[in-house]
């Protein structure tokens, strides 16, 4: 720019333009009009407060820059163009750390946001860490560090794409009785959600989802063994809704630390074969007095999964497999279920029309169903069916349980 510069100013000290230095003048001009869209944000200090809005032409946040926005504001909107949070650019490299109060912290609605080196962390006070809005959104994370405290996914996908390699997702967002809070990865209408090596996901409120997708053509896939460990009360670990699917690899493994949980949820959706050969449902919690026991999986309102080589186990295991009305499960391979709850299952039914909103502050509503007896299958309601191939199963509650349950207009076979 500085040689630019220095033509420019020569042209401007000669005598009357000749027609050569004329285009000389015209050719500098041009040099200088290309790269006007680009431009650099940081570093800090001083603490960037407003927007990074973003709607042509490339914008670059080097290492260093922190974002903090009041209440409501979105750290980022990139509704065109393309944003780069680069912790190794700049006169001093290091972390960029972005913070938001109901607003979301990245959020792409027509362009892209890539984080391409690391070093990149966020907190959301009741706001979406990343969202993909839109089918020409796409976000790119390498290296972040996501912690959300309130409603909000940490990655949420509304018809874009997030691919996401070494990315950490720590919910410790608590919520009412009856609004879920901090989801982990959703997929929403015809989003994609890709989930690859180093990524993990740790929940703490009531109601979360770990790995949701809702509506036709709502991916969640994991090329790699993704930890998902649900802390909260009344936690998913995989919700299926309205035709969205999750794809887990061979021996993947969800862990549900609270009572009153659901390993996958099977919603109106016919998942695509099996969800993962020798997945492991892992009911950890001790059981509470007033709260109810957890279920490894419940299919309901016309839901239908198959499962090769299932085990569901843990002290707070009060079901294994749940067909609620309308829902098919079928069981194949050696698949394992060891019952050993004292109290009886329960299962969330999703009550609004979706997962997760552009808001993160709009939380999703479940309803709850509990059913007796405690039981390794269990099929209750009109056309409820549990097709079960090898299992073994074993009940060691003191109270009254079954193998095997089907009530009134079902089946277990």
């Amino acid at each position: 720019m500085a040689f630019a510069q220095e033509c420019f100013g020569s042209v401007r000290a000669s005598r009357p333009a000749t027609p050569f230095l004329t285009g000389v003048s015209v050719l500098v001009l041009l040099a200088l009009a290309g790269p006007v869209h680009a431009q650099t944000i940081g570093p800090s200090p001083p603490t960037i407060t407003a927007t990074i809005n973003v709607t042509t032409g490339t914008t670059t946040v080097l290492g260093g820059t922190a974002v903090q926005t009041g209440l409501a504001v979105d750290a980022t909107n990139v509704t065109g163009g393309s944003l780069v949070l680069d912790s190794l650019l700049g006169p001093a490299p290091g972390l960029i750390a972005l913070q938001t109060l109901n607003g979301n912290a990245l959020q792409a609605a027509g362009g892209t946001i890539t984080v391409p080196s690391g070093n990149v962390s966020i907190l959301t006070q009741g706001g979406h860490a990343a969202l993909a809005n839109g089918a020409a959104s796409g976000i790119t994370l390498n290296g972040v560090a996501i912690t959300t405290t309130g409603t909000g996914a940490g990655l949420a996908s509304i018809g874009g794409t997030i691919d996401a390699t070494n990315v950490v997702i720590n919910n410790t967002g608590t919520s009412t009785p009856n609004v879920s809070a901090g989801h982990g990865a959703v997929a929403e209408s015809g989003g994609t959600v890709n989930l690859h090596a180093g990524t993990s996901i740790a929940t703490g409120a009531f109601n979360a989802v770990g790995l949701g997708a809702s509506g036709p053509g709502s991916r969640v896939i994991a090329d790699a063994l993704i930890p998902v460990s649900m802390n909260g009360r009344g936690a998913m670990g995989v919700y299926l809704h309205d035709g969205g699917q999750v794809t887990l690899l061979p021996g993947s493994t969800l862990n549900l630390n609270a009572t009153s949980s659901i390993g996958v949820s099977v919603d109106n959706t016919t998942v695509a074969g099996a969800i993962g050969s020798g997945l492991t449902i892992s009911l950890n919690a001790s059981g509470v007095g007033g709260q109810a026991g957890s279920t490894g999986v419940a299919a309901f309102n016309n839901g239908t999964i198959t499962l090769d080589n299932l085990t569901v186990t843990g002290p707070n295991a009060a079901a294994g497999a749940w067909a609620r009305a309308s829902g098919n499960i079928t069981l194949t391979g050696r698949s394992v279920i060891n019952i050993s709850a004292e109290q009886n299952p329960t299962s969330y039914t999703l009550l609004t029309n979706n997962l997760v909103t552009s808001s993160g502050q709009v939380g999703s509503i479940f309803g709850v169903t509990s059913a007796i007896p405690i039981s390794g299958l269990l099929a209750q309601g009109a056309g409820a069916v549990i097709t079960s191939i090898g299992t073994t199963i074993t009940v060691s509650t003191p109270n009254a349980a079954a193998g095997v349950d089907a009530g009134l207009a079902a089946s277990s076979t």
